[in-house]
């Protein structure tokens, strides 16, 4: 079993969740980049400081990519966990959430992500994720991979992503709000790929000030974000889903 080297270094930070799934980047060495975090925008600060390498500070959250260990980028490397849930029903979870991320895989034609159990100085059930560099290409593919790693816990099989998201809904989290939000982003990034950002990769984390990447970065405001405006092809993102419905698919 592969340990994980804790990150030590923990300050009090402010999310919207309270409790529940948490996420951190890994690095080569399998150290814990930085702090475990609930709010899947740090992992997008995170990103941005690694390409610009810039330090980072907001919300008492902070990572140094020439201080802090550097995150694994070919391949990506993601330990998640989730304290509130019993460490048998969060082992089932995270295969289902594994089988559901492969359902997105497919259609985007990247490499299928693996998952396998890791020894954590914090115990519990802890889990990484290993995925494809292309999901961190620009940060909202990055963004919906985290949303939907929360998401695929409740993924009941069958090959269908609608079924998981009906399900989610039913349950009383932001995350359901988030899903209604960025369901054009979403269509258009499944329907379109890497080819509505820039080609290099670089080019999609551009200076701006870390408010604005934390809070318009991800899968939901990005689409809104002046600066993407400028720099991706997001033509069709307002009819993307009504397209959709209108030749009678789900």
């Amino acid at each position: 079993m592969q340990k994980i080297q804790e990150f030590e270094c923990n300050r009090g930070l402010c999310e919207i969740y309270v409790t529940g799934f948490q996420l951190a980047f890994v690095s080569e060495k399998f150290e814990q980049a930085h702090q475990w975090v609930l709010c899947k925008d740090f992992m997008t600060d995170v990103l941005w400081a690694t390409v610009n390498q810039e330090y980072v500070e907001i919300y008492g959250f902070e990572y140094d990519p020439r201080v802090h260990p550097s995150i694994s980028i070919d391949p990506v490397y993601v330990v998640v966990r989730n304290k509130e849930v019993e460490d048998a029903k969060f082992d089932k979870q995270i295969q289902q959430s594994c089988e559901f991320l492969h359902i997105l895989e497919a259609r985007l034609k990247f490499e299928p992500a693996t998952v396998e159990k890791v020894e954590h100085p914090n115990g519990g059930s802890v889990w990484m994720f290993t995925v494809d560099k292309r999901w961190i290409h620009a940060s909202p593919l990055f963004s919906m991979l985290s949303l939907f790693l929360r998401v695929g816990c409740y993924y009941t099989g069958g090959g269908k992503l609608n079924n998981a998201i009906r399900e989610f809904k039913k349950v009383s989290h932001n995350d359901a709000g988030y899903l209604s939000s960025s369901r054009n982003m979403r269509h258009l990034i499944m329907k379109k790929g890497l080819a509505i950002f820039a080609p290099k990769m670089e080019d999609n984390y551009p200076h701006e000030d870390v408010d604005t990447v934390h809070d318009c970065w991800g899968i939901v405001n990005s689409k809104a974000c002046h600066t993407f405006k400028t720099i991706w092809n997001l033509e069709g993102l307002e009819s993307v889903v009504k397209k959709k419905k209108k030749a009678g698919t789900k």
